[in-house]
């Protein structure tokens, strides 16, 4: 569960649109920072991707044989097997293209002809089929289809856009983070029935009405984990206003900041945030998802990690230290990735949550 919800700040939808525009605190070629964005943990956890100004990298946890696997463009994350990354190739003027690219050089694999747009995807517990949600033209709306990792013609099975998927244990529906259609500011989970038959008939059902709680996970008793926050001070699917972590009915810590980023382990029992430090200073357009390198280096940030079993808060990283995005857990929950910025340098960090509390050697640069 611990890859349920996700903020998507830095999701395919902002990234397939970024095309690496050069900071305004860059001078000229030579003196050009390497941006580096969207790091994704490789399901065995040995391996990280991420996107930079060069191309899409591969590097080992350990920090060695970071290499390039494509040129800049869209990256979207790994397939189940960790052998291949998915990739949105740009097809001038407005067209994209949806490939699996193995790691080690052999052939990629197309999944999903030309689109207009890539919202967010999400592979199946078998690794047998993607489900994709996005537009096929700028005028159409927005879709969610299904097509097998062989590369088959997509099938649309449900109308309806989507902040983030995922899939049921069973793999026979999908569960679809979406915004409500009456408050923009509010979002459910609508869940699409996949039946066997071709082409799929769809069944949508929407979460009951409880939307200013989004759930994270579930704990080691089966008990959700939680947010609550006000709608009306978020950018519902972006940033939150957050009030309160529960697990349960119980109040674990109550927070009443801005949320930038947030993630949870089930296996650690651990979620680690990013709140805003002076939420007045970060434009209303850039909260909103209109994300730029500029805006980003000026921000500052701090990282918490809230341990659910005892509720013991800690802060990793203090306000005077630059700002951090894309939090993710490794598969085992025992170590944060994130991405550190500090003037003009862009870095891969891990945080290992066992040694917060004895260890100068908690966080480690990957990338410096």
């Amino acid at each position: 569960m611990s890859d349920k919800w996700r903020f998507v700040h830095f999701s395919s939808l902002i990234l397939v649109c970024f095309i690496f525009a050069v900071p305004a605190f860059a001078d000229d070629a030579d003196t050009t920072p390497v941006l580096r964005l969207s790091p994704v943990w490789s399901p065995n956890g040995q391996q990280i991707a991420y996107m930079a100004t060069d191309g899409i990298h591969v590097i080992g946890v350990d920090g060695e044989n970071d290499h390039i696997i494509t040129p800049p463009t869209g990256f979207l994350g790994w397939t189940p097997d960790s052998t291949s990354l998915l990739i949105s190739e740009n097809q001038y003027p407005t067209a994209l293209e949806l490939w699996a690219y193995p790691i080690d050089g052999s052939e990629p694999v197309q999944l999903f002809p030309e689109i207009a747009y890539i919202n967010t995807v999400a592979y199946s517990h078998d690794g047998e089929r993607v489900a994709i949600s996005g537009r096929e033209a700028d005028d159409a709306p927005n879709m969610i289809w299904l097509v097998n990792t062989d590369g088959n013609a997509p099938v649309a099975i449900a109308e309806l856009s989507s902040f983030a998927l995922s899939w049921n244990e069973a793999d026979d529906a999908i569960i679809a983070q979406t915004r409500l259609e009456d408050d923009e500011h509010r979002l459910t989970d609508a869940t699409v029935t996949i039946t066997a038959t071709t082409p799929y008939e769809q069944y949508v059902e929407y979460a009951a009405d409880d939307a200013s709680t989004i759930q994270l996970g579930e704990s080691t008793t089966g008990e959700p984990i939680t947010f609550d926050y006000s709608p009306e001070e978020s950018y519902a699917g972006l940033t939150y206003q957050v009030t309160a972590f529960r697990q349960g009915d119980e109040v674990l810590a109550e927070v009443n900041a801005l949320v930038a980023d947030v993630a949870y382990s089930a296996e650690s029992q651990a979620i680690a945030y990013i709140i805003y430090c002076d939420p007045a200073r970060v434009s209303d357009a850039f909260l909103a998802g209109e994300w730029s390198a500029d805006e980003q280096a000026q921000i500052q940030t701090a990282l918490y990690i809230l341990d659910t079993a005892t509720a013991q808060q800690t802060e990793a990283i203090s306000c005077d230290s630059g700002s951090q995005f894309s939090l993710a857990f490794s598969p085992d929950g025992q170590t944060a990735l994130f991405i550190q910025v500090e003037g003009d340098q862009w870095d891969l960090y891990l945080l290992d949550i066992a040694l917060l509390e004895t260890s100068s050697q908690a966080l480690e640069n990957l990338t410096r």
